[in-house]
């Protein structure tokens, strides 16, 4: 939130120092963002000139709290007034720093959209990030305490039936493997439990 409040631009991308920026793709971006009325859109980034990261939905559609649990925090362009506007900011609990490693970028836009706020995603490629991100991190007891905090932080006890599909999604997708998969999902319960 520092970020937002410190700089005057009516614009504000949540980009790293580490990625290379597609100029087109941000101007049009930042085009879509100041001809409508939305709070926040979110883009794609790819690994490399020929390949996006993810697999990205094909045509634009409105955020809801559970499509914003797959937005990193590069793929976010904010409207800082609105955001200003509705008295969201970033929870200092999560994120680099916190005793919570990750998930403010999706604990922002939930709270965005909680306010009543609206966010869009457009198919438009606004940066490269050639290195491997962390959200798919599951080998460590911290990564997993802090799933379960964003989605307690994010759904409240809705989140637990969630979590859970969470994780056996990661199973069937073979990012947790059979033998550490229970023994993710109980750290991703105390994290659950652990947010207050």
């Amino acid at each position: 939130m520092l970020g937002l409040l410190s700089t005057s631009a009516d614009l504000v991308w949540l980009a790293d120092d580490d990625i290379e920026v597609v100029p087109n793709g941000v101007i049009e971006a930042f085009n879509e963002l100041e001809s409508s009325n939305d709070d926040f859109i979110t883009t794609k980034y790819a690994i490399n000139e020929r390949q996006e990261r993810k697999n990205y939905a094909k045509s634009e559609f409105f955020h809801s709290s559970v499509s914003i649990m797959k937005v990193s925090s590069i793929e976010i362009i904010v409207n800082r007034n609105k955001v200003i506007n509705k008295g969201v900011a970033f929870d200092t609990r999560f994120g680099l720093g916190a005793f919570f490693k990750s998930g403010e970028e999706n604990i922002f836009l939930a709270d965005i959209l909680d306010k009543g706020g609206r966010g869009r995603f457009v198919p438009i490629v606004t940066s490269i990030h050639r290195d491997i991100t962390s959200g798919g991190d599951f080998s460590s007891e911290l990564a997993n305490i802090t799933k379960g905090a964003i989605f307690r932080r994010v759904f409240g006890f809705y989140g637990i039936p969630l979590l859970v599909a969470f994780y056996f999604k990661r199973l069937l997708k073979k990012e947790v493997k059979l033998a550490s998969f229970f023994s993710a999902l109980m750290f991703s319960f105390k994290g659950f439990f652990k947010l207050k």
